[in-house]
Order: C-alpha cells, then structure tokens, then sequence
C-alpha cells in the first residue's frame, strides 16, 4: 500500500468516525471529500423534502447500477436523472466501503464543517 492510499484511508476514516468534543457538546467529523461528491450529495438531497427515503438517497447517489437507477430516478421522482461524473467514480470506486459510509455520514450529519479535499 503507498503512502497516498494510507492518506486517503485516513481521510475516509476521519470523516466517519472522527467525533470530537468542544465545550461538553459532541461535533461530528468535517467531511473532507471532492467537491464532485459533495455536489452529488446535494443533487438528491433536495429529493428527499418530497419523499425520498434515505436509503433511495444513498443508491442513487452512489449509483452503483446506472441503468437501474435511472429508471427508478425518474419514475419515482419525476426528474432528470444526474449521472455521476467520471471524477466521482474514480473516488467512489477507489474505497468503496468506505465512501459508501462517507456519503451516508454526510446525508446524516450534512455539511456542519466540511472542507475540500486537498
């Protein structure tokens, strides 16, 4: 493993698990990510003020069966389908696990600190 994956494995666990404490209040983690995921978010996010579920969030934001998706996209939502960028691939693909779990944190606790990815 290189140094840039033990970075980024860092990263992802940061985001998820990296819970602090300021004045006897817990803070979730700052969400370091791309900001193609973090536009990706926000794209379905907004879908769910009209019903959609938190887990019919996270597969579409994460996409992992296009074509699936996208049927199921514009039939329950009503809407042009976004389908994820070349750029969010690459990032989701390269830890898998743990973007699922980055992208489900951030739906959770949304953007209260975040930061781009450097």
């Amino acid at each position: 493993m290189n140094k840039d994956t033990i970075s980024e494995i860092e990263k992802s666990i940061q985001n998820v698990y990296g819970w602090t404490v300021s004045g006897g209040e817990a803070k979730p983690p700052e969400m370091i990510m791309p900001q193609c995921a973090k536009d990706r978010i926000a794209h379905f996010w907004e879908f769910q003020e009209y019903g959609l579920s938190f887990l019919g969030c996270l597969k579409f934001i994460l996409a992992d069966d296009e074509e699936e998706c996208k049927k199921a996209f514009e039939f329950g939502c009503g809407d042009d389908w976004l389908p994820p960028s070349d750029e969010f691939k690459l990032w989701r693909n390269r830890l898998r696990n743990m973007r699922e779990l980055e992208v489900a944190a951030y739906l959770l606790y949304g953007p209260l600190s975040d930061k781009e990815e450097v």
